[in-house]
């Protein structure tokens, strides 16, 4: 049996971003299904990052102590990201706004 990996879960709709769950699992479809066990899945797609150990290891140290403190097993906002220091989080609406913004200036 392989070993559990985290996983980055996002999860947004056609209304825009519903929030991140970082949680352990086997592999990409049991993290999934781990979200739905729990009752903590918001609905929506979702976009899936492994982080497996080497990957951790490859990681700048900082970040990779940042990502570990991330709770386990709870859907975060984007509110709670940012203040957890992962600035920078935007949708890619808001990414475009900017850029839109920045060219009409």
């Amino acid at each position: 049996m392989a070993g559990k990996n985290r996983f980055w879960l996002s999860f947004a709709d056609d209304t825009g971003f519903l929030g991140v769950i970082v949680t352990e699992a086997e592999d990409i479809r049991g993290s999934a299904a781990r979200t739905w066990a729990l009752g903590i899945n918001p609905g929506g797609e979702i976009a899936a990052w492994e982080h497996t150990p080497e990957i951790l290891a490859g990681m700048v140290p900082e970040e990779r102590t940042a990502f570990l403190a991330i709770p386990l097993d709870v859907l975060l906002s984007k509110e709670v990201l940012q203040a957890m220091a992962h600035v920078g989080a935007k949708s890619i609406r808001e990414f475009e706004e900017d850029e839109a913004q920045r060219a009409s200036q």
